[in-house]
């Protein structure tokens, strides 16, 4: 059974790995660089994970578990369809600002990592099932979607994959409700606000 000091030593160190990780790339950082970081010895490290490889699994497993259920507990809130996804995105931005170099390590070198990844379900998890599953439900308020729930949780992943990791690098200043709203808004009403007669 692990106990408290296990736990916290097992976290920095995986809060360390992130920080490395997002620095220096996955392939260029090392266990004495994270080892170092996390204040430990190379050996402690070692203790806790057997491979640099293992870390970085248990670091996605984390913290896409971590967006899963911020995602999910969020989106019980909700009243209806159009809130839920509004409250599903706006989690997705709240957890950016809170792993702003976790975000930047898996969305920006997602193809470097992606032989260390067992599945794409990693990367989404039940987090776009559960946006789908809202999705489905939206005849239930009176919502009709214009194509396949499937199709549009995918091009919702791709939108906020995207924008995630942008705003991660360059607009991290802006409030996470702010941006969130702004994506909702493409999401569920197109870009264009209006258009000239021509």
């Amino acid at each position: 059974m692990i106990n408290d000091l296990q736990k916290e030593k097992w976290y920095r160190i995986l809060d360390a790995a992130q920080s490395v990780f997002a620095q220096k790339g996955f392939h260029y950082s090392t266990v004495e660089e994270i080892a170092e970081k996390a204040g430990v010895g190379k050996g402690t490290v070692y203790l806790y994970f057997r491979s640099k490889e293992e870390i970085l699994n248990c670091l996605i497993t984390t913290r896409m578990n971590d967006l899963n259920e911020k995602i999910q507990a969020t989106t019980l809130q909700g009243t209806n369809t159009l809130d839920r996804i509004r409250r599903a995105i706006t989690a997705c931005f709240e957890f950016c600002h809170e792993y702003r170099e976790f975000v930047i390590l898996l969305y920006g070198q997602l193809g470097l990592l992606a032989e260390y990844i067992p599945n794409d379900d990693q990367l989404v998890g039940d987090s776009i099932l559960l946006v789908e599953e809202i999705m489905e439900h939206a005849a239930e308020d009176e919502i009709r979607w214009r194509c396949d729930t499937g199709i549009l949780s995918a091009a919702l992943r791709g939108i906020l994959r995207t924008t995630l990791l942008e705003w991660a690098i360059n607009r991290n200043t802006e409030p996470p409700q702010k941006a969130a709203d702004e994506i909702f808004r493409l999401f569920c009403y197109g870009a264009v606000a209006s258009v000239k007669d021509e």
